[in-house]
């Protein structure tokens, strides 16, 4: 029984529980960084036997990919609740995204492989 004398319904429980499920995605959307966690498991290094060929390859491909999520990202947050949904599903993918465009200008620069790419511009600069 409640405090007012009122005995919680099976219909009241169930409400409670998705309205706390409901506050905490909320809450986990707004605690997002692109730059978050995902940028400490970055292996250094990752494309220093790729000859200069294949890492500007990559670098064309990763900065397509780039190009891909945050227009998906940017779409999804149209929608109601879409900054959860963007922050979920595209947010990993797009910092992993990010920390291999970093990678791979590191690959470029240091084996002197020519221009680089245009870099996107709407992404999260590397800390310093």
């Amino acid at each position: 029984m409640d405090d007012d004398g009122r005995r919680m319904t099976r219909r009241t429980i169930p409400l409670t529980v998705a309205a706390v499920l409901f506050a905490a995605l909320a809450f986990a959307g707004c605690s997002s960084d692109l730059r978050g966690p995902n940028h400490l498991i970055v292996v250094q290094n990752k494309f220093a036997p790729d000859t200069c060929e294949q890492v500007m390859s990559k670098l064309k491909t990763t900065q397509a990919r780039i190009a891909e999520l945050e227009n998906l990202s940017r779409k999804a947050k149209q929608d109601a609740g879409g900054h959860i949904i963007s922050a979920t599903v595209y947010g990993p993918d797009l910092a992993t995204a990010y920390a291999d465009q970093r990678q791979l200008h590191r690959a470029r620069a240091t084996k002197n492989c020519g221009d680089p790419a245009p870099v996107s511009q709407t992404g999260p600069t590397s800390p310093r």
